[in-house]
């Protein structure tokens, strides 16, 4: 074999391995900076709803009639009289998210929390996600958490990733392997002109080193085969010779006595002899 230089499978999987690595702390890196960038751009931040309730806090409590400008997009309210009857408002489950008001409690789902204003005879109850959205009302509806859409969307990538990288570690791995294939049929065939070139891989040049050992041994079992064939050949064909030459005597004899006055037992004797001279 020459000088090139060569790895293990192991050394092979490890570097694969770390690419795949490397290749996710990118990714993670870039839908950060996506994510950032987003902010604000896209989506609203998961803080957002809480700011303008913050800042809206004394409208909230003293207009007239509550409307959806004082509010966001994501928020969903309800007015109440003291005595818990809902008068107007576009929240969902007007009894339970009463209910939770009254019990203390601020969350009324995974994300989505609640708030409440304190108005002339009335209570506003207000329930808002706390988690980033988009501002595309589409996509809120499609997927009503953008931190979950990021997420999402880094798997899906890293997975290919992961899919991209295997796809090109089994081709260097399979190229190497068919040519192999390639060598061991071609043995089959007994088609022994052919070198097999180092991989650079250690494992599959042993595997070449061991068939072009074979391929050798066998080239010199097969002339020693075909010489001995051509030695037996050459035997039988001086064999044969010799044996021709005595053979065209007998059979000439035997015809020459067949001229001759015989009785019927010699005359069958010679039959005979030419027959048998016939059969070898």
């Amino acid at each position: 074999m020459g000088s090139m230089k060569r790895i293990g499978l192991k050394q092979i999987f490890w570097r694969y391995s770390l690419a795949v690595a490397l290749s996710g702390v990118s990714l993670a890196v870039m839908m950060c900076v996506l994510f950032l960038f987003g902010i604000g751009t896209i989506c609203y931040p998961a803080n957002y709803t809480e700011q303008v309730l913050s800042d809206n806090a004394d409208k909230l409590r003293n207009a007239d009639v509550i409307t959806q400008e004082l509010l966001t997009p994501m928020a969903r309210y309800g007015v109440y009289a003291q005595d818990g009857e809902f008068r107007y408002g576009d929240i969902e489950n007007t009894e339970k998210s009463w209910n939770i008001y009254t019990n203390g409690y601020s969350r009324v789902g995974a994300f989505r929390y609640m708030k409440a204003f304190q108005r002339d005879g009335e209570v506003l109850l207000v329930t808002y996600p706390l988690a980033a959205q988009f501002k595309n009302a589409f996509m809120r509806r499609c997927c009503p958490n953008a931190d979950l859409f990021w997420v999402i969307c880094f798997i899906f990538m890293f997975l290919l990733l992961v899919y991209l990288w295997s796809v090109k570690f089994g081709r260097r791995i399979g190229g190497e392997l068919q040519e192999l294939l390639r060598g061991i049929e071609k043995v089959e065939r007994h088609d022994l002109d052919f070198v097999m070139k180092e991989s650079g891989i250690i494992e599959i040049d042993r595997v070449i080193d061991g068939l072009n050992c074979m391929k050798h041994e066998l080239q010199i079992s097969l002339e020693h085969r075909w010489r001995e064939q051509q030695r037996r050949q050459e035997q039988v064909s001086a064999m044969a010779h010799d044996i021709k030459t005595p053979l065209t005597i007998i059979r000439g004899n035997a015809d020459l006595l067949k001229e001759t006055r015989l009785t019927d037992a010699q005359r069958g004797y010679c039959d005979d002899i030419s027959k048998g001279s016939d059969e070898i």
